[in-house]
């Protein structure tokens, strides 16, 4: 049997240990790059080395762990920068993505496009559906498709993203989860912002802060 051509890899990046994800098909060499927080240098380095063609730079969200690399990718691959209209001020607001009050100001160039729950993404023959998933900010998206979803900082492996920050809300976030995220094929998997990837059913299952949204 052979294998699928979409192909997933995740490039850890940064002091706070973001995944920066490069989807991209085997077949065309589209690719989605998605989070890249940092270490700009090393995923053009991936995607030279496999001679991708980027369709897209993708932002969960507009903090600046997962948008600190957005100006120098996309001054090398003329790739457009995408984020939902609710967190599109925060890359050019460092005290709005947090990173000024680290004393390390991150911006990004604004958006080409805002994303909402209408935007596709297409990859190859895979179709990205975009999910609002608001809480750990107001314009977080999760992104869903080919089995996969990639959730940014909403659902982690055995957790869910933080809210005790500027404009977090953990009833907001637990909504999301339950009407966007568990709603999805159980055996789908989840490629969360932080931490290793898991799967719907593993979350169901065993994740302790969704335990009243399940026993519902």
């Amino acid at each position: 049997m052979s294998n699928p051509p979409l192909q997933v890899d995740c490039l850890t990046v940064g002091w706070l240990s973001t995944n920066c994800y490069v989807v991209w098909d085997s077949d065309s060499r589209e690719a989605l790059i998605v989070d890249p927080g940092a270490q700009a240098g090393d995923i053009l380095d991936y995607v030279r080395e496999h001679d991708l063609r980027v369709l897209a730079i993708v932002n969960t969200h507009g903090h600046a762990d997962h948008m600190g690399a957005n100006r120098e990718i996309k001054m090398a691959t003329q790739a457009p920068i995408m984020i939902h209209a609710a967190d599109a001020h925060l890359l050019e607001n460092p005290a709005a993505n947090l990173s000024q009050s680290f004393g390390i100001p991150v911006t990004s160039p604004a958006p080409d496009q805002v994303l909402n729950s209408q935007s596709r993404l297409k990859v190859g023959n895979s179709v990205f559906e975009v999910l609002e998933t608001p809480g750990h900010s107001p314009g977080s998206i999760s992104l869903a498709g080919a089995g996969m979803v990639f959730s940014g900082d909403t659902l982690f492996s055995g957790s869910i993203g933080r809210t005790d920050i500027p404009s977090g809300d953990s009833r907001l976030i637990l909504n999301s989860i339950q009407s966007q995220l568990l709603k999805l094929p159980k055996e789908t998997t989840v490629y969360p912002g932080h931490g290793p990837a898991t799967t719907i059913k593993d979350e169901i299952n065993g994740n302790p802060y969704l335990v009243t949204l399940i026993n519902k």
